[in-house]
């Protein structure tokens, strides 16, 4: 607090050097913004380091990763939005339909994905691809049918568990998901599931 040099122990945990400086340490608070509901609040300045939320219900909000090592704002590549992050990932993107997004941008379409696209466009069926909603991507999005078509490659495909949770946040969005493996694509019977879902929600 004023800047003397303390001599202490590896078991020592006192930080000043008097009681006069601890009490003015006390004495001087300073004010902080909760990163999870953007509130002011204030502590004291010898323990400012220790709080970064206002209260223990943002505290169990705010990422585990970002608890314990100061946070980093970066801004996204792909959609230009602020994100925060630890110093140690240093990730260009805030969400993989970001980086999926951007991916398809510089490498462009998959063969399976560009077969969907001209089968559609064949259908008249207005699509969005590459269609983002919250962190995932939908490799295509058909508005009028309200149906998210995903085409599963055999190799990006081989963990179900995650397409499995991909779904299960789908429907609670009141979606519809089709999934269509590389195999049916490249046979053709791909088509008859897209032409039957057509048939059925119109």
């Amino acid at each position: 607090m004023c800047g003397k040099q303390l001599i202490s122990r590896p078991y020592d945990i006192h930080k000043f050097c008097s009681l006069k400086c601890y009490r003015e340490s006390v004495a001087n608070r300073v004010e902080k913004v909760c990163p999870v509901c953007n509130k002011t609040f204030s502590v004291w300045a010898c323990n400012a380091n220790r709080y970064t939320t206002c209260s223990q219900e943002c505290a169990h909000k705010f990422p585990s990763a970002l608890r314990r090592y100061p946070a980093h704002i970066k801004v996204c590549e792909n959609c230009g939005t602020e994100f925060r992050h630890t110093p140690s990932t240093n990730p260009r993107f805030c969400c993989f339909a970001c980086y999926r997004q951007a991916i398809v941008k510089r490498y462009g379409e998959t063969s399976i994905e560009k077969k969907i696209r001209l089968f559609l466009q064949t259908l008249n069926i207005p699509f969005e691809q590459e269609y983002k909603i919250a962190r995932y991507s939908i490799d295509f999005f058909v508005p009028l049918l309200n149906l998210a078509i995903e085409c599963d490659g055999t190799y990006w495909h081989r963990d179900s568990k995650r397409d499995r949770a991909k779904n299960q946040y789908l429907k609670r969005h009141n979606l519809k998901v089709l999934r269509l493996s590389e195999d049916d694509i490249n046979s053709g019977k791909s088509n008859n599931q897209i032409e039957l879902h057509s048939l059925i929600n119109h």
